[in-house]
């Protein structure tokens, strides 16, 4: 399946009706952040699908050009790696 290839109304459905509870609020704070770009100037999202069985990525924007784009994942990269390291045991510990 393509990545940007828009769901139908039926995959949609069965696709919400599938997920727990947990994942149903996660996806309501997802397109609430979603929307929030398409509404308010002061906002942007940059959204990565990564189709892992074939190893690509697709990257849409909302109100970001490439460049803010770039800098947004640039900064997402730099927050992820903080994150994944704090508190984690020095390299020669990891098994």
């Amino acid at each position: 399946m393509d990545a940007l290839r828009m769901l139908t109304e039926d995959e949609i459905d069965k696709g919400v009706y599938n997920l727990s509870d947990e994942e149903k609020v996660y996806l309501k704070l997802l397109i609430s952040h979603l929307v929030r770009g398409f509404s308010d100037d002061d906002y942007s999202c940059v959204l990565v699908m990564g189709q892992n069985k074939k190893g690509t990525v697709s990257v849409c924007s909302v109100n970001a050009g490439e460049e803010q784009a770039t800098e947004m994942l640039s900064h997402a990269y730099d927050v992820m790696s903080f994150a994944d390291t704090v508190g984690a045991p020095s390299k020669g510990e990891f098994h």
